[in-house]
């Protein structure tokens, strides 16, 4: 969840680093929050949530982290926060965390997809996979074009061995979000890794490729794909 919030009017600092924050720069405005928190008012939420926002894209995380918490001590329920906190914990597979997180945000809003996808990634990485595939099914029904959460039910459909269904759920992502290259290159893989079908492979990497031109690594591995396959 990266989207701006809105500091206090009466922060000038503040009102500064947003202006930076949509232009585009990002260190200036990541100064300008820092100085506004020193200077003006440590609590802030608006504040706390842009610096965040701003930090993650700085990959410094940990300053991320720092300030999604202080947000929930004056604001224990605050769903930018609780989603922003479970991501964080997700990325770091701190998945006990991530699913703290997650209920809290769902307590706020139990329609929040991000909410839910972190809960059902928590959760499979815990070992119950059987409840994280009904988190990521409900993140799905709450936005049916979040692709992340098409992906993670594949993984979960894969361990289990449930070809069929991998099958199907990438399909159906491909469906409602036909312009992602990331589902395309994850069915590409799943016909390499699951299937053994490298011809199939390659058209969905040719198709992610048309999709996202700049990454190199998918053409590589079509050359790759096509030498195995000119070489059996």
């Amino acid at each position: 969840m990266e989207e701006r919030s809105s500091p206090k009017p009466s922060n000038p600092l503040a009102q500064q680093a947003l202006i930076a924050h949509k232009n585009g720069e990002l260190g200036k405005a990541s100064t300008l929050y820092l100085k506004s928190i020193a200077q003006e008012d440590a609590n802030d939420k608006g504040v706390l949530l842009n610096l965040g926002v701003v930090s993650k894209a700085l990959r410094n995380d940990g300053l991320a982290e720092k300030c999604y918490k202080t947000v929930l001590k004056s604001d224990p329920s605050n769903l930018n926060a609780c989603i922003n906190l479970s991501s964080l914990c997700v990325k770091g597979y701190r998945y006990q965390e991530g699913k703290e997180y997650s209920l809290r945000g769902l307590e706020n809003n139990n329609q929040s997809h991000q909410c839910l996808y972190n809960l059902g990634v928590s959760l499979a990485g815990l070992g119950d996979l059987e409840e994280a595939a009904i988190n990521l099914k409900k993140s799905i029904r709450a936005k049916p074009d979040f692709t992340p959460a098409y992906m993670a039910m594949t993984t979960i459909y894969c361990t289990d061995k449930k070809y069929e269904l991998a099958k199907q759920i990438l399909q159906n992502g491909i469906k409602v979000n036909p312009e992602s290259a990331d589902i395309h290159e994850t069915y590409a893989y799943f016909f390499r890794d699951y299937m053994q079908d490298l011809s199939s492979a390659i058209v969905y990497l040719k198709k992610a490729l048309a999709l996202n031109p700049k990454n190199h690594m998918y053409q590589a591995e079509i050359n790759r794909l096509s030498y195995m396959i000119d070489d059996a």
